[in-house]
């Protein structure tokens, strides 16, 4: 079985990435990182649900099913799940994805996770990324992208006669920028290395919504 490794350094912990060869169709992807926001409880990790299927645009909960282990002795089988470490430790975190209409598709990714704890309780949230801030998901949304991937600029659907704001993320939640939209509606990403970014549109009402798109 093909197997890849990566590594991210973090300035308090280290991730090991292991995958298996992903079939069509189905593929696990996640990560795990430290809430460092400001007025962040003590021992607060993140983590994404961007597992991708079927239905690309959003995390499909009808077709697939998700199973976390925690390195710990523990499993939980949701998509969005939170889990609470009682001792700090370096632990294998899993998901593995498992399609079930039509059946067949199975893919699994582990991080190596080092979960730092003092005092408090060290505990880990998983979101989806396509949800922000209690909106709903971004397949409801009027809003999206062309093309998509794109290579130097890319387009945005959706927009009516009022005022927003754009914020740029890179895949692991990390704030980039704050794009300015150019007079044809697009967005100028040029600079951006390749990969997997997260395009943040806040509107009137402090309602917003969060794009995915591929820099090429």
């Amino acid at each position: 079985m093909k197997k890849l490794i990566f590594t991210l350094l973090l300035s308090v912990s280290a991730l090991t990435y292991s995958t298996t060869a992903a079939q069509a169709q189905c593929q696990a992807i996640f990560n795990v990182y430290q809430d460092t926001t400001l007025g962040a409880p003590l021992h607060h990790y993140f983590g994404n649900n961007n597992c991708q299927g079927a239905n690309f645009m959003g995390i499909d909960t009808i077709n697939y099913t998700y199973t976390w282990t925690w390195g710990d002795g523990t499993s939980t089988t949701a998509p969005f799940p939170s889990h609470t470490y009682a001792t700090t430790g370096n632990y294998t975190i899993c998901l593995f994805m498992n399609a079930i209409n039509p059946a067949g598709c199975n893919d699994s990714l582990c991080i190596n996770a080092t979960i730092n704890k003092n005092a408090a309780m060290a505990y880990i949230t998983i979101k989806n990324p396509y949800v922000v801030a209690g909106t709903a998901d971004v397949v409801a949304s009027p809003f999206s992208l062309h093309p998509n991937p794109a290579s130097d600029k890319i387009f945005v659907n959706g927009l009516r006669n009022e005022a927003y704001s754009f914020t740029l993320f890179s895949v692991d939640g990390r704030q980039i920028s704050n794009p300015i939209l150019q007079q044809n509606q697009c967005i100028d990403i040029a600079h951006l290395s390749k990969g997997n970014y997260f395009l943040k549109i806040s509107g009137a009402n402090n309602k917003s919504t969060t794009l995915k798109f591929f820099k090429n």
